[in-house]
């Protein structure tokens, strides 16, 4: 195939033309996964923190032995103890007794890897109902 010969014109009034549209095409991208990657770790520690509260709280209520139906200080140490376990010391975990059931609400900061983005916690409460077991022989 023969094809024909460059046009000198042509070419000198392109040149360059495709490195400013690809330098900003890369430059959204980047932004676009930063994005992306900022909202997969709000999730995951969000996860994180909704699943520590619930098991403060689970262990919370098996802190006292069968046919104990208490609601303590025991059981909000317990409470604490485990959410601090869980996710470290940075975390910021409170309970509270509410009749028969116990209350732990668990506070974590939020990532950052990009601006800042929403509130800078990560709030969850999970209630246990403390149940009543018995002994049997």
């Amino acid at each position: 195939m023969l094809s024909a010969p460059p046009n000198p014109r042509r070419q000198g009034a392109e040149a360059g033309s495709g490195l400013l549209s690809a330098t900003f095409g890369v430059v959204i991208f980047c932004g676009f996964l930063l994005v992306a990657a900022q909202v997969l770790l709000t999730l995951h520690r969000t996860t994180l923190v909704a699943s520590a509260a619930a098991d403060s709280a689970q262990a919370a209520a098996q802190a006292h032995g069968p046919g104990d139906h208490l609601c303590d200080a025991t059981a909000v140490a317990t409470a604490v103890a485990r959410a601090h376990a869980l996710l470290g010391p940075a975390i910021s975990a409170t309970a509270t007794c509410e009749g028969a059931s116990i209350s732990v609400e668990v506070a974590a900061p939020r990532p950052r890897l990009v601006g800042s983005f929403g509130t800078p916690t990560i709030n969850r409460t999970a209630t246990a109902r403390l149940e009543t077991r018995t002994r049997t022989t």
